[in-house]
């Protein structure tokens, strides 16, 4: 099977979307698909560099952190992919690689899967003023029209998506990780290094985060929390790995709560060492409620490290209350659960049994077989896919027009058509010849199309 996979991210994306776009394509690969990626390169060069193909971008900073956009439809690589002719497209971002998808499509006759990752009503509103939810929906329902079938990562994405009615047709397959990634943590003085380079006290407990440090994880919550949690335990540190767009809040933030000597901050950290991180927790914790497949909870668990989290759909099934971690309601909630964690060994090690548990059903393999599966019952349909029939559509539309306008019978309506426009105009034009007058003769309403006489 062909399967072509797009990205408006590519593979030097700091991003969950990428990133489960390349597992799955390696998993595909497993399976013995041809697959390709077609993305955004980082800089104005198009280029294609083994199967991912890149098209020149211009960056969007002023609108997002990392947006990049393209409207070049017409290039070389798009025409190399058309004729490659994949049997299948699974697109996973709405914007501009979408553009390239239903030109390929269309040419191809091939189905598009799309998965729907982000629910962009937790970002416009850092990024836009104003209220722009219903708009995006009905932007997001007119864009994704010609999709076969939309993936949702959880039910509370899919839930959105016939809520506002921008799909119909929503499966809903987790995202799997590559839990083999975590399998070696770094060794224990690999752990001391970086604690001690971080300046973290020998006897300190450690909990925190891993992630973008972006407005719409609300860190700030996180530190409230940990500054209660200080009135209490004095032997305990946050430890927030990552780096992001509100880094600069972020740290004026900790300066207000005077949290300088209890919060570490990491910065970006190498890919093949985000592991060791997560074992330098004891748990996670996160406030974000924008969440539409808890990536980096899933990959906590996998750590054996319990996760508590603010209360949310999306992760019903990932943080698994009193199993593998807690979902709490209010940042004083979350303050009782911490230090019941931090007191409590036997629940710290229930949790953590569970958290083992819990992360083996978002393995990498199951999440490829069911993405492969849903892409032969889209094949063995038998049906057109919808962009095509669309397509087609459209063009019987304006065939039968142009036959109907081309016979007697339509000649006849163009000529009372325009008949009827004409008596229109000159009614309109007898008005406003009438109204001159009372405005004063320079203020006569002049009409579209008619000459000045007076010049």
């Amino acid at each position: 099977m062909k399967v072509l996979l797009t990205s408006d991210l590519n593979p030097e994306s700091v991003n969950g979307v990428i990133v489960s776009v390349l597992l799955l394509k390696r998993e595909l690969e497993r399976h013995g698909c041809d697959v390709k990626l077609l993305t955004l390169s980082s800089t104005f060069r198009t280029y294609q560099q083994d199967d991912v193909y890149y098209v020149g971008s211009i960056p969007l900073d002023a609108v997002y952190p990392d947006l990049r956009a393209s409207l070049d439809t017409h290039n070389g690589l798009i025409d190399a992919l058309i004729d490659w002719k994949p049997d299948i497209i699974h697109s996973q971002c709405e914007f501009f690689t979408y553009s390239f998808v239903q030109r390929i499509a269309r040419k191809c006759r091939c189905p598009i899967v799309h998965t729907y990752h982000t629910q962009y009503e937790y970002y416009t509103k850092y990024v836009l003023p104003g209220h722009w939810d219903s708009l995006l929906a009905r932007g997001m329902a007119l864009r994704l029209q010609t999709a076969d079938v939309v993936i949702a990562p959880t039910d509370k994405t899919r839930q959105y998506l016939l809520k506002e009615n921008i799909c119909s047709n929503v499966r809903v397959i987790p995202t799997g990780i590559d839990l083999e990634a975590f399998s070696h943590p770094g060794t224990p003085e690999e752990q001391q290094k970086i604690r001690d380079a971080l300046g973290v006290p020998p006897t300190w407990r450690l909990y925190g985060n891993v992630g973008r440090v972006a407005h719409e994880k609300n860190l700030d919550e996180i530190l409230r929390i940990h500054k209660k949690v200080r009135e209490i335990r004095s032997d305990v540190g946050l430890l927030l790995v990552g780096d992001g767009a509100a880094m600069k809040e972020l740290k004026k933030e900790i300066a207000a709560l005077q949290l300088q000597d209890s919060v570490f901050l990491t910065g970006m950290v190498p890919k093949d060492s985000v592991g060791t991180y997560y074992r330098l927790l004891d748990f996670f914790v996160s406030a974000s409620v924008s969440e539409t497949q808890g990536l980096t909870y899933i990959e906590a668990l996998s750590n054996a490290r319990p996760v508590i989290a603010r209360r949310d759909a999306a992760i019903t099934q990932v943080v698994l209350s009193d199993i593998n971690g807690m979902q709490y309601d209010t940042p004083d909630e979350c303050v009782q659960t911490i230090l019941r964690l931090l007191d409590d060994d036997a629940l710290y090690d229930r949790w953590q049994e569970g958290a083992i548990t819990t992360s083996k059903q978002f393995g990498k393999e199951i999440f490829g077989d069911r993405v492969l599966a849903l892409y032969q019952e889209v094949l063995n349909r038998g049906t057109l896919p919808v962009g095509t029939q669309k397509w087609l559509s459209s063009r019987v539309s304006q065939r039968l027009r142009e036959q109907q306008e081309a016979s007697d019978y339509g000649q006849l309506l163009v000529k009372i058509r325009r008949f009827l426009q004409r008596q229109a105009y000159e009614k309109a034009t007898e008005k406003a010849e009438k109204a001159a007058p009372e405005t004063g003769g320079d203020a006569a309403v002049r009409t579209p199309g008619r000459i000045d006489e007076r010049r």
